[in-house]
């Protein structure tokens, strides 16, 4: 059942008639989510407006938002909302298709289309600097995507005073939000209402992957990748049907990456 201190939220989601959760606080919405019932319908939403161990992708990274600035939620999907249609073999890009959702919200609301990357295999850019990150879990036929978008937070010094990484790699990418982007405050409900309707339909895009590898972060580009193993530069080719990243190697051969930390971005 969904957690006692949540509260159902009057709201008309795209994803038809599934209800949206609100909470003023939480641990985490991704959390949360796994409590709610099979039967849950598609589209349902947790969203908070403060998450206190709100979680990044990999062990022992998590992800921080001041309260009521952003947009931290998790959205519940089956198998069949989660992909476009008799194409099941493809769960494993979800994570980019959220992604791409992200991005196309970022343009309707006023971000210049040539700004916003999709940096595999799961945040995306504005001008380089961060302005969201997705997670996905799945468990018994269903999906939560989880997503920390940055929308009216403009003070990031929390963020910025943690250490560094190491000394051979670049710095990961600042953070950004919708209101620096824009020069504008946003009204998080309207954000929400363009992110879920674009989750609606990027989720089930048959042609998600053109438009991701349209957008992919220094695709093409040679200069500071290379792959973890034997040293060697690698340029990023695209993303694959199934969510991995096709790299070529100087030799020539083709590498199909699974997880992100076999890409490092040296300096």
């Amino acid at each position: 059942m969904v957690p006692s201190h949540y509260s159902l939220f009057a709201y008309s989601s795209a994803f038809r008639t599934a209800p949206l959760y609100h909470c003023s606080e939480t641990g985490s919405t991704m959390d949360d989510a796994r409590s709610l019932p099979a039967q849950t319908a598609d589209g349902t939403v947790l969203w908070a407006d403060l998450q206190h161990a709100g979680r990044g992708r990999g062990a022992g990274r998590s992800w921080h938002a001041r309260a009521a600035e952003n947009l931290l939620l998790t959205l519940t999907v089956s198998r069949a909302a989660a992909t476009p249609a008799g194409r099941h073999s493809e769960i494993g890009s979800i994570p980019l298709r959220a992604g791409l959702a992200v991005a196309r919200t970022a343009v309707v609301l006023g971000v210049a289309e040539t700004d916003v990357d999709i940096k595999w295999p799961n945040d995306v850019l504005v001008c380089g600097r961060k302005l969201c990150g997705v997670l996905c879990e799945g468990a018994g036929g269903r999906f939560h995507i989880g997503i920390g978008l940055n929308v009216n937070q403009t003070d990031f010094s929390e963020l910025q005073a943690e250490s560094g990484p190491a000394a051979d790699r670049a710095p990961p990418p600042g953070p950004t939000s919708l209101a620096l982007a824009t020069g504008r405050t946003l009204d998080r409900v309207t954000v929400l209402d363009s992110l879920l309707s674009c989750l609606e339909t990027s989720l089930r895009d048959p042609a998600w992957r053109s438009a991701v590898n349209g957008r992919l972060y220094r695709r093409g580009l040679t200069a500071g990748l290379r792959c973890r193993g034997p040293a060697a530069h690698v340029q990023i080719l695209g993303v694959a049907a199934d969510g991995t990243l096709e790299v070529l190697r100087g030799d020539g051969s083709r590498v199909a990456l699974l997880q992100p930390d076999e890409l490092i971005y040296t300096r």
